[in-house]
């Protein structure tokens, strides 16, 4: 993958990780760029890639929610057996189940990604690359004013 992709992925791929790796009750507050007056403005998004793009969101929650699930029960399972101290097979047994279904979330999220990305026009990719940049400068400077 060249750099250019690379650089048009990382805004969709920022925005779907903050969005999928919120709790279930929190991700409808969460922050739904293609929902957004201000970048559907900006990226001149249409109604039906708006309704797309929510589709394809809302089709890969409950893969999310569950991977999610699993991944923090054996997240808690693995610090068990550490605080145990337990056999350091059995712990790395548990890290590589933990670290499967990590790659196994981050692949959905990626799915998902191609998914939206299709939706978008390449000029639409570069004006999302643009606003995150802005919206990620924006953060930070929230952050450490606080």
């Amino acid at each position: 993958m060249n750099h250019r992709l690379i650089a048009l992925w990382r805004p969709a791929a920022l925005f779907a990780l903050l969005i999928c790796l919120t709790p279930a009750s929190a991700s409808a507050q969460a922050f739904k760029w293609w929902q957004s007056e201000k970048f559907q403005h900006a990226l001149q998004l249409t109604p039906e890639q708006t309704s797309r793009i929510e589709e394809t969101f809302q089709a890969s929650l409950p893969e999310f929610r569950q991977q999610k699930q699993l991944l923090d029960q054996l997240e808690e399972d693995l610090s068990r057996l550490i605080d145990a101290s337990a056999d350091e097979g059995a712990v790395m047994q548990q890290a590589d189940r933990v670290e499967q279904v990590r790659s196994d979330l981050s692949k959905a999220r990626t799915r998902m990604l191609v998914r939206i990305r299709r939706v978008l026009t390449p000029d639409q990719r570069v004006t999302l690359a643009t606003l995150h940049r802005e919206w990620d400068r924006s953060r930070k400077q929230k952050q450490k004013s606080q």
